[in-house]
Formats: C-alpha cells, sequence, structure tokens
C-alpha cells in the first residue's frame, strides 16, 4: 500500500503556517501541527527558534527602512515584499525541521526493518489501508467515468477516508506531531479503528457506509484542489489575482467559481489571513491562472503565500462545497478529512 503523501502535505504546510503566524505575529485559525513552541525543546528545536528569530529580527530592520518610506505604491510594494522574504525563509526552515524532527512523515517508505517499534506501526498502517481498500471494492469496481459517481469521485473519496488512518499512524510513529499548544488529539487519533459492519467506531471507519449513493452525497461538499508552488503579492486596485503558479491545473478551466485564502499586510508590517474567499478563473494557460476577485483588494495589498490551496466545485453545479460554519472552515475542507466511510461524521455547514 502507497503512502497518503497529500495528507502529510497539507499538515506540513499548516505547520508553516503557524510557525509563521507566531514568529510573523499573524492571527489565523489553521490546521496547526506540532505544539510550538514545544515544552521541553531538544537541540533542533532550540535551533529552529534562533534561525526564525534571526529572520524576524532581519524583517523587522526591512520594515523599519520601509516604514520610514513615503506613503503609495513604492512603500506598499516594499512591504509586501518584506513579507514575503519572511514567509519564504520560514517555509524553508520549518520543512527542514518537520524532515528531520519525523522523517518517516515525510519519506513515505517504510522505517528500517531494524526499528522494530516503528515497523509494527507501519505494519498496522498497512494492514488499516488493506481493510480500507476492502470496503471501498465493490464500489470501485462498479464506478466508471460515466456512472454515478464517478470513478474519480470513489478514488477522491477513498483518499478522505484513508486520511483517518494516516492520522493514526502519523500521531503513533511521531507522537508530538499533532500536539498544540492548546490540544493534543494523539491519543483520539490513535483509537482510529476499521469496522467492517455493524456499529460505527466513535473514531474510524464503517466499511457498510461506504456506498454508490454515500459517495455521490460525499462528493457534493467536496472540491477539487489545486497548491500554489510560489508566493504571489497583489497590489491594492488589481483587477486580477495572479498569475497564481501550481504543479498543474488540471480540472480547473475559465470560468470555474474558486475559494482560497489571502494575507493581507497592515501599515506596521503585521499580517492576518482572511477567512476563505471566493473568486472567478479569469484566464488559464499551462501552470498560471488569474483569479477575479469577488471583493477589492484592501488598500494595503495582499500575499498568496506559497501552498495556498485553491479549490473548485468537486461537482458541477454544486451549492453545498464552499459553505462556511461558524468557524469559517469550509465543507471540502471537512470533506478532504473525511470521505463518506469516516466517523465522527462532518458537520456540514449549511
Amino acid at each position: 500500500m502507497n503512502f497518503d503523501r497529500k495528507t502529510v502535505k497539507w499538515a506540513v504546510i499548516a505547520l508553516v503556517v503557524v510557525v509563521v503566524l507566531i514568529f510573523a505575529v499573524i492571527k489565523y485559525r489553521s490546521r496547526s501541527k506540532f505544539e510550538w513552541p514545544v515544552t521541553n525543546p531538544g537541540s533542533d528545536d532550540t535551533q529552529l527558534t534562533a534561525d526564525l528569530q534571526t529572520l524576524q529580527d532581519n524583517y523587522n530592520i526591512a520594515m523599519i527602512a520601509v516604514n520610514a518610506m513615503p506613503a503609495g505604491a513604492a512603500k506598499t510594494q516594499a512591504t509586501l515584499d518584506a513579507q514575503k522574504t519572511l514567509t519564504t525563509n520560514i517555509n524553508n526552515k520549518v520543512s527542514s525541521y518537520v524532515t528531520n524532527k519525523c522523517p518517516e512523515v515525510t519519506s513515505g517508505t517504510a522505517p528500517a526493518a531494524t526499528d522494530t517499534a516503528k515497523t509494527a506501526i507501519w505494519t498496522t498502517y498497512q494492514s488499516d489501508l488493506a481493510k480500507l481498500q476492502q470496503s471501498y471494492y465493490t464500489v470501485v469496481g462498479s464506478a466508471t467515468t460515466t456512472t454515478s459517481p464517478t470513478s474519480v469521485q470513489v478514488l477522491a473519496a477513498r483518499k478522505a477516508d484513508i486520511s483517518g488512518a494516516t492520522r493514526k499512524y502519523i500521531a503513533s510513529i511521531c507522537p508530538a506531531f499533532y500536539k498544540t499548544a492548546a490540544a493534543d488529539p494523539t491519543t483520539t487519533y490513535k483509537t482510529w479503528t476499521h469496522v467492517a459492519s455493524g456499529t460505527a467506531p466513535a473514531v474510524g471507519l464503517l466499511g457498510s457506509d461506504v456506498t454508490s449513493a454515500a459517495v455521490t452525497t460525499w462528493a457534493g461538499y467536496a472540491a477539487l484542489t489545486k497548491s500554489t508552488n510560489a508566493e504571489l503579492a497583489v497590489l491594492p486596485g488589481a483587477a486580477t489575482i495572479g498569475p497564481l503558479a501550481a504543479a498543474d491545473w488540471t480540472g480547473f478551466a475559465v470560468g470555474d467559481t474558486v475559494q482560497y485564502t489571502y494575507q493581507t499586510v497592515d501599515p506596521s508590517g503585521v499580517a492576518t489571513t482572511s477567512a476563505p474567499v471566493t473568486g472567478v478563473i479569469a484566464t488559464l494557460a499551462g501552470t498560471s491562472i488569474t483569479i477575479t476577485p469577488t471583493v477589492a483588494i484592501p488598500a494595503t495589498g495582499i500575499i498568496i503565500p506559497s501552498g495556498t490551496v485553491v479549490a473548485k466545485a468537486f461537482v458541477a453545479g454544486s451549492t453545498n462545497w464552499n459553505k462556511l460554519d461558524a468557524s469559517n472552515v469550509p465543507n471540502w475542507k471537512k470533506a478532504r478529512d473525511a470521505g463518506p466511510g469516516t466517523y465522527p461524521k462532518p458537520s456540514w455547514a449549511v
């Protein structure tokens, strides 16, 4: 069975976000990964703290010069450039930190055979994946590109259901990964269980819930997503946001409504991230798109960080995929983490 790299990628991106929030004084609700700062730091934690503080100091020095500039487009651009440099450098430092801290999470391969404890965890993960695959056997076998649900929708639903098993694996092999200063769901994630039929587990997957009808319903809340791979600064007054670069934009088209997040920078250099907003794809050429936003670019401009997720309805005509709950979490993010067989069931925004 393959390791679910996409779940890990989102987790690492979230860790980058939370560190940026702390060291750049950014306020944003995120799916934070790793407690930061850690309770009992080791040498690697201390080194990361020192590196990040140096980056923050460099940013502060840059902002002294920026704040001395007269108001205008040049000052706005310089502010955005300073913030882009900070977040890019933090991204690089944190990515290296995660790789060194828990290499099994980012490698996607089995631990060394000599490490019996970690090998046992990997073996359990492979067993969990095999059980989950079996629950999808009938639905996958009957789906084609023209059925309802389509084969693409079924495979996406299965990937979402795999997320729970992957969280169990990560929580088991790297116990500090999901711990934050506010909460530690590690124990809960480790209780993920597969049940073929009967009473649903508190945390896990109920195989009998994996039906074609359930996948179709789930798909209405889900989204097709792409992650940007470069920072982008957008000045106030811009009619479009872009070009936004990604590895590819397969499945996206001009005229599609999309949802994304962005950061704003106020005159003091403090950045905040908005709740998800919508826009419409204006152009698409190769690996780049531009988006016409539904609201004007703020007076301070915006930043689209590298790793920003751009989402569109997975099912054409869906009116549920981008609805936000009271915490500004869209349905598609909940669907990304919980397929039709996953328990506990998501509480969909209406």
